[in-house]
């Protein structure tokens, strides 16, 4: 893939924004962010499956958007509609069943780490690979401190995933910001309007989901509490899949994405409090280490656009 289809959208959003309101949005998506693989581990750990989740997000963000998306359809330039397949198993549902599989294997400390925390790293190196764009110095020091930080928390000890499949759950969590690192680039390089974005990943996602999840028949839906189906239907449907993208693409579009990546520097740190926090889980001083060195990394990382 040398290159990609061009489309320019009319933003969706007002021109002007406030400050202060762009910060409280990015601050709120880095919360929910942080507290993703948390509540998705005990959810998959516990009483639904991981097709249940995937149903629940991309069902309820899918229903939600997809007004919207029709309303909006007639700006969306026919590259783009070409795209939305592709696009989907990028960001949705290709990169969502790696994260919820995943967390079957291994912790949600150590989710936050490799799936959040890795997604600059891989951002410049599928960049570097199909587009030949350098980082600059202070984005390799970046990239370096994350792959250290990686590679320390795959190499440690878990007590709180203990799986003999953990590798499995480490490299699927591996393979989810790969695939959403081409997203993030479709996007940037068409100009793409984030929010059209959005709605078109859940919309697209869900017709794949909802019939394979029928196919396969793999789900505890039906003797799962009820307080739990209707917690995850706003968690994964209402936060994952619509407020928590929006708030952080408002928050790219007010602020700039240097200052968003800086403050998703604090996912992978806060997805470790609240794994300790709400999941419960042990965590060993090295896995602690582990994702503070993430954490760095990803700051080193967005600091500087690419050349």
């Amino acid at each position: 893939m040398s290159s990609l289809p061009a489309a320019s959208i009319p933003h969706a959003l007002p021109q002007e924004r406030s400050r202060s309101t762009a910060w409280a949005a990015v601050m709120l998506g880095v919360l929910i962010a942080s507290s993703y693989p948390a509540v998705s581990r005990i959810a998959v750990t516990g009483s639904l499956t991981p097709q249940d989740l995937l149903v629940l997000r991309f069902g309820v963000s899918g229903a939600i958007l997809l007004p919207w998306l029709l309303l909006h359809a007639a700006k969306l330039p026919h590259p783009v509609w070409r795209m939305s397949v592709p696009l989907s198993f990028l960001q949705g549902w290709g990169a969502a069943a790696c994260v919820l599989f995943g967390l079957q294997y291994t912790s949600a400390a150590r989710a936050s780490a490799l799936f959040q925390g890795s997604l600059p790293m891989w951002v410049a190196l599928v960049a570097f690979a199909l587009f030949r764009l350098r980082p600059k110095r202070a984005q390799l020091v970046g990239i370096g401190v994350i792959a250290l930080g990686t590679a320390l928390l795959v190499s440690s000890t878990s007590l709180a995933a203990v799986h003999p499949k953990r590798w499995l759950g480490d490299a699927l969590l591996l393979c989810a910001p790969l695939l959403a690192s081409g997203y993030l680039l479709y996007v940037q390089r068409t100009r793409l309007n984030p929010v059209i974005g959005v709605a078109l990943v859940a919309v697209i996602s869900a017709l794949f989901v909802l019939p394979w999840a029928l196919w396969n028949g793999h789900s505890t839906l039906a003797q799962a509490p009820l307080a739990e189906i209707a917690w995850q239907v706003f968690f994964q449907g209402v936060l994952i899949g619509c407020i928590g993208m929006l708030c952080l693409h408002y928050g790219v579009l007010g602020l700039g994405s240097q200052a968003v990546g800086a403050a998703l520097a604090m996912v992978p740190v806060l997805g470790l409090v609240f794994s300790v926090v709400v999941a419960h889980e042990t965590i060993t001083p090295l896995e602690g280490v582990a994702a503070a060195v993430v954490s760095a990394g990803v700051w080193l990382a967005t600091r500087a656009p690419r050349t």
